[in-house]
């Protein structure tokens, strides 16, 4: 990957990359599928699949279709536990230099406070995602489309810890600025906007589903013109709130875009089932396009539009 540290490294409030290129929660397991692609020190942070209390086997095949643009997972939060992730996983990460980001889902308050209180002391982990939008559990979104609860656990998180804290917010609440400024007034350190989109594929000759349950969250290049509009709708609500874009980016004038509405950072994740050497070519990509942008850095670039 290109070398410019200064050009590339992005940082607003308490975040701060060495690259504005993020691996996306669970689209990059934990890492071990690109361990023949890239080195995981190179990219801005790893955000690792959502960590329960307890391990979780996730919903039953079919979970992954594709559709026009984009894909549907109902992955179902498959993950081995926060325990096994303690002893097993995150020490290799550790070992390894990796930027870890742990994303944290439940059913509960109780659940995101545990899975917190056993990692927060735990080294190599720079923060957390609170995923508290999950599409393709029962019940999973219930604590990003109420403000109520939404407020509360993000109350709860921040006296647990003082590693970094992202909630991810959800389309599926609507506008999302009103969360954006909850969460900032909770004092989390940036928010991730946002996660799937609730939606459906259906087989046209059954009738039937094409994932095990009937509807999963859309992901891809299809949803990129609904993130960069709630990316910017965000910034321009609470300005001084770091976001990380998630949703839609495949190409290295994606990242541009996304930082001009006014994202820090942005997320890859569908485009890595793809081609796993992207964010290689986005790293390779992005001076030139930053330099055509008239800028010395991409972090000039936040939000600039015109």
């Amino acid at each position: 990957m290109a070398e410019d540290a200064g050009q590339m490294r992005v940082a607003a409030g308490r975040l701060e990359f060495k690259s504005p290129v993020l691996l996306a929660s669970g689209c990059a397991s934990f890492g071990e599928p690109f361990e023949d692609f890239f080195k995981l020190t190179e990219v801005g942070a790893l955000i690792t699949k959502a960590i329960t209390r307890e391990p979780r086997a996730g919903n039953e095949p079919v979970r992954i279709c594709e559709t026009p643009g984009g894909m549907l997972n109902a992955i179902g939060l498959h993950n081995p536990g926060v325990e096994e992730f303690a002893t097993e996983l995150l020490p290799k990460l550790r070992e390894a230099g990796v930027t870890v980001i742990v994303n944290v889902a439940g059913h509960s308050e109780d659940d995101y406070i545990q899975v917190l209180r056993r990692l927060r002391d735990e080294p190599g982990i720079y923060g957390f995602e609170l995923n508290l939008s999950c599409p393709n559990v029962d019940g999973g979104m219930m604590f990003a489309t109420d403000p109520v609860l939404f407020g509360r656990i993000c109350e709860k998180a921040r006296a647990v810890t003082e590693l970094w804290l992202i909630p991810k917010l959800s389309p599926a609440a609507g506008e999302l600025a009103p969360y954006a400024q909850i969460a900032d007034g909770a004092g989390m350190d940036g928010v991730t906007v946002s996660n799937t989109h609730p939606a459906m594929a259906l087989d046209w000759r059954t009738g039937r589903s094409r994932l095990s349950r009937p509807s999963g969250g859309l992901s891809g290049p299809a949803v990129k013109p609904l993130t960069l509009y709630n990316v910017w709708q965000v910034a321009q609500t609470v300005p001084e709130l770091p976001i990380l874009a998630s949703g839609g980016c495949s190409e290295a004038c994606d990242v541009i875009e996304f930082v001009r509405a006014g994202a820090l950072a942005v997320q890859l994740g569908t485009i890595l089932f793809h081609d796993p050497l992207r964010p290689r070519r986005i790293h390779e990509e992005l001076p030139a396009l930053i330099a055509e942008c008239g800028a010395s850095t991409l972090n000039e670039l936040r939000g600039r539009i015109g």
